[in-house]
């Protein structure tokens, strides 16, 4: 029993570090996004596809912050 109970605890601390990593790296693919649409707003061939960049660039951001805000309220709330 002690071992299974042991073993237990040690999947749980592993899914802990997986969630956490997994965390941060939808942070970074939402910035990397609004990098990539931040860039084709600069080389936009037309005032029309820097707008609809700049628009990308905007939601990306947003997703980026909300995760961030999220991640950190999870994280407090749970002592990650």
């Amino acid at each position: 029993m002690w071992l299974r109970a042991y073993a237990r605890k040690l999947r749980w601390n592993e899914e802990l570090i997986i969630v956490i990593v997994e965390m941060e790296s939808v942070i970074r693919f939402f910035n990397h996004r609004a990098n990539k649409w931040r860039e084709r707003a600069g080389n936009a061939a037309t005032a029309g596809h820097t707008a609809y960049a700049q628009k990308q660039v905007h939601m990306w951001e947003s997703l980026r912050d909300h995760a961030k805000l999220t991640f950190a309220k999870a994280q407090n709330m749970y002592h990650l």
